[in-house]
């Protein structure tokens, strides 16, 4: 049907918009690493660590990995917390837990 191309046409686009926004993100990453270790004299990085709900996108983790030439480790930000009194699935748990990371980080300030 012609709607069916049509939408074939929208996801390519916006696999291509993602993919240049990613390339972008990238860029900006080896430049304050390089910074990093221009500043620093410290030409080893060990490891990365990563979390937020933008590293769920498909190919990220391991393009870093490619980029950075390191083991890229995905963090929960909930495994420091002890949930008890559960009012969340475990389902809905792992749901927030990648899209609530700005949140965390803000409430975190004050402790």
């Amino acid at each position: 049907s012609p709607s069916r191309g049509l939408g074939d046409v929208y996801k390519r686009q916006v696999l291509e918009i993602i993919e240049d926004v990613v390339e972008i993100l990238y860029a900006e990453l080896k430049k304050t690493l390089d910074f990093y270790i221009v500043s620093t004299s410290d030409e080893s990085l060990a490891e990365c660590h990563v979390t937020g709900g933008g590293i769920l996108c498909v190919g990220l983790h391991e393009g870093l990995e490619d980029l950075l030439r390191v083991p890229v480790k995905i963090m929960n930000p909930l495994d420091i917390f002890e949930i008890g009194n559960k009012s969340f699935t475990d389902e809905e748990i792992n749901d927030l837990t990648f899209k609530s990371c700005s949140v965390l980080g803000l409430a975190m300030r004050e402790l």
